[in-house]
């Protein structure tokens, strides 16, 4: 979300735009506007409106899809609105994934 200086709170910080704008919080407070309708219902449009391509990638339960900003060229499948991102994330996602258990044993942690 994205705080302006008048208090005036938005969806996102790539979105301050009026349509996406919960509110104030000098009239509102924030916590009541973070989880209101009009906030998840732009949660959730996000992941409504994610190629097929996206939707069975193997990483999407960590990228979500990533920022609706960046989703701008098409995906293999020809699907318009895949993120730019996309290769670079997935092999981010494979190595770090890689590395996990690694990285729990050195830490001391269990999954």
């Amino acid at each position: 979300m994205a705080l302006q200086h008048n208090g005036d709170l938005y969806a996102c910080d790539h979105f301050v735009y009026p349509a996406y704008k919960l509110g104030n919080i000098l009239n509102t407070h924030e916590g009541n506007l973070a989880f209101s309708g009009k906030q998840q219902e732009f949660a959730y449009a996000k992941s409504q409106s994610l190629p097929n391509y996206c939707k069975s990638c193997e990483f999407l339960n960590l990228c979500f899809g990533e920022c609706p900003k960046n989703w701008f060229i098409t995906a293999p499948t020809q699907e318009a609105g895949l993120n730019y991102l996309c290769e670079g994330l997935k092999i981010f996602y494979r190595t770090a994934l890689q590395d996990l258990s690694m990285l729990q044993q050195r830490l001391g942690q269990r999954l």
